[in-house]
């Protein structure tokens, strides 16, 4: 039998982050990760790996722009 590493292979990406947005909003309102993809896009913030629920989106930023994404997503959230 095969290692599973070998046929599904597991890279690590340093420097990189899992930014999530949780909340009952995000499946009563429409456009939210839209939104949220213009903002990161608007303040040259490039995303990979986007997930979504009904009530959360996460996606992965690089670490050095964590505090310039929250800032941004923040105050286009009015949080």
């Amino acid at each position: 039998m095969e290692h599973a590493s070998k046929e599904y292979p597991v890279h690590q990406m340093l420097g990189y982050i899992k930014l999530s947005l949780v909340g009952l909003g995000i499946s009563t309102h429409s456009g939210i990760a839209s939104k949220v993809l213009n903002i990161l896009s608007e303040n040259g913030i490039k995303y990979y790996m986007i997930t979504s629920s009904e009530i959360s989106i996460s996606l992965t930023i690089e670490k050095k722009d964590k505090v310039k994404a929250v800032q941004a997503l923040g105050k286009a959230f009015d949080l």
